[in-house]
């Protein structure tokens, strides 16, 4: 049964129900639980931006090979994702207000992210960004014949860090090869059209691949200085995001100046330092209200476990990020635990 869902540039207008089992389109009023819909990989969330969060996750599954996955965000995000143990993804902008930025490198409708199997990619994403990853097992890859050996070989090796290639046409192909998946797949009349619809999109990007993407481009980036810089001192303050921390405290953690720390959580998710903390901390907050484990624990005590000791001043610090007081967060929490599944 078709239902009207969030309608999104390359998105189709309805979502659709159980008569399409190889696909799952639903619409989500929480980012943890929207993270847990990229299957095969390991995906994490921070909200950038104030307000309610809503978002739409659309996953195609073209046989046991190929999939396709969309996603529309209303809130900036910081997303981390690990790739599948098995599969290489191929990531594209299919609507952009701002840029994407990838790995510290602003990301345009012209570039293809290529994520390798077990690679950790890091993308910031803006307010109403819709982005799209086409997730092709390795192995069934390698074994288009249209690709070049020096590209097989790139592919073969590919590990590590993603890379993000200037290759438009092999971005529209995505695109454009996504969507005539989508509609060959679940046209009822033909007989395993998700498999055939898979086998279709594999063999058009690998001959793309092969007539857009030089080895030139295949050529890792050089390291960016600003954005390694950002990595670490961000991983220091998720190691300890329940303490207090100054900005000349975290500079001395990581042994660079206080301006360079500055500079880098500007130029990557513009705030400083502490207001970062802040956010990790607020997400914390919220994943505990989220949590039967700590349904026994008043939400003061929660607060307080993670540096937030004036409750008024927290409460609208939180109702201030994410468009709702605490107590919202866990009575929609509770709701939902105590629902009948259907």
């Amino acid at each position: 049964m078709k239902s009207t869902v969030i309608s999104e540039r390359w998105f189709p207008r309805y979502g659709f129900g159980a008569e399409c089992g190889f696909l799952a389109d639903n619409m989500f009023c929480d980012y943890d639980q929207q993270a847990e819909q990229l299957t095969g990989h390991e995906q994490s969330y921070l909200q950038l931006t104030s307000g309610a969060f809503r978002g739409r996750f659309l996953s195609l599954f073209l046989g046991p090979d190929a999939a396709v996955h969309m996603e529309f965000c209303n809130q900036g995000l910081e997303q981390e994702v690990i790739g599948a143990s098995d599969h290489i993804s191929f990531g594209v902008v299919l609507n952009a207000p701002a840029p994407f930025v990838v790995m510290g490198q602003q990301m345009s409708d012209a570039d293809v992210f290529v994520l390798p199997p077990l690679g950790h990619l890091h993308l910031v994403s803006p307010v109403n960004g819709s982005v799209m990853a086409v997730a092709i097992r390795k192995t069934t890859l390698l074994k288009q014949n249209v690709l070049s050996p020096a590209l097989a070989e790139w592919l073969e090796h590919l590990s590590g860090k993603p890379r993000l290639l200037k290759a438009p046409g092999l971005a529209a192909r995505l695109r454009e090869d996504a969507i005539s998946a989508m509609e060959c797949a679940i046209e009822p009349e033909t007989r395993n059209s998700d498999r055939v619809a898979g086998r279709a999109l594999i063999a058009s990007i690998a001959s793309k691949l092969s007539l857009d993407v030089s080895m030139a481009r295949l050529a890792s980036s050089a390291e960016d200085r600003v954005f390694e810089r950002f990595l670490q001192c961000r991983t220091s303050l998720k190691s300890r995001s329940s303490l207090s921390m100054s900005a000349n405290e975290l500079a001395q953690f990581t042994n660079v100046s206080k301006r360079s720390v500055q500079q880098a959580f500007s130029s990557h998710v513009a705030m400083g330092p502490l207001a970062y903390l802040r956010l990790l901390k607020l997400h914390d907050v919220r994943r505990k209200l989220t949590d039967r484990r700590f349904c026994r624990h008043s939400i003061g005590d929660i607060a307080a476990l993670h540096g937030f000791w004036d409750g008024s001043r927290f409460a609208r610090q939180y109702r201030s990020h994410f468009g709702e007081l605490p107590s919202a967060t866990r009575s929609a929490a509770m709701a939902e635990e105590q629902s009948p599944v259907r």
